[in-house]
């Protein structure tokens, strides 16, 4: 004799490939979106090397740049530098450092510098827009941050965004930060 427990076992055994069937499909779309955002950054990034290279590279880039390079080969406290009144010492440096372990010392280390700053901020923007929701709403209001931000404007906005080390870059940890305070569980 079948009683109800066994049907409705029998309901769950039927399901249970389904689920896994259908967990499957969310991770692979999951992946998919994930792949597709970061091939966007990517070509974002590239889009703003090239934009960042519309203007040339001035004396305070190529100082941060110098004194990257410095850091880079044994002197972290730019020991004999006179450092400016404002100084990118926590932020553009170790980034500029960084750029100049895979491309080297060369005017375009601004440039890619520059590039990557923008994309930084775009991407915290989006992160930051989305709070602490999920689904489509998160996703609308990351979209609406990343459009607002996606085209610096021309011209000086290329050329105060895009180009030498200035407080763009400042924008970074403290948007980092806000990130961490807004998904930080209360304690």
């Amino acid at each position: 004799m079948i009683g109800n427990n066994d049907i409705v076992a029998g309901r769950a055994d039927r399901r249970a490939p389904d689920m896994a069937v259908a967990h499957g499909r969310r991770r692979l779309v999951a992946a998919g979106i994930a792949g597709g955002c970061a091939l966007a950054l990517f070509g974002l990034f590239y889009a703003y090397v090239q934009l960042s290279r519309t203007f040339p590279t001035n004396s305070d880039g190529a100082a941060q740049a110098l004194q990257a390079w410095q850091m880079f080969h044994g002197n972290p406290l730019l020991r004999g530098w006179y450092v400016v009144d404002v100084s990118y010492y926590t932020t553009e440096l170790p980034q500029y450092m960084l750029v100049e372990l895979v491309h080297g010392l060369d005017a375009d280390v601004v440039h890619v510098a520059a590039g990557m700053t923008y994309v930084l901020v775009l991407l915290g923007a989006a992160l930051l827009a989305t709070g602490r929701g999920t689904g489509w709403g998160a996703a609308l209001g990351a979209g609406i941050a990343a459009g607002i931000m996606l085209v610096p404007q021309g011209g000086l906005g290329v050329d105060v965004l895009l180009s030498s080390p200035d407080h763009t870059g400042t924008a970074v940890p403290i948007m980092l930060a806000w990130l961490i305070l807004d998904r930080a569980r209360l304690r």
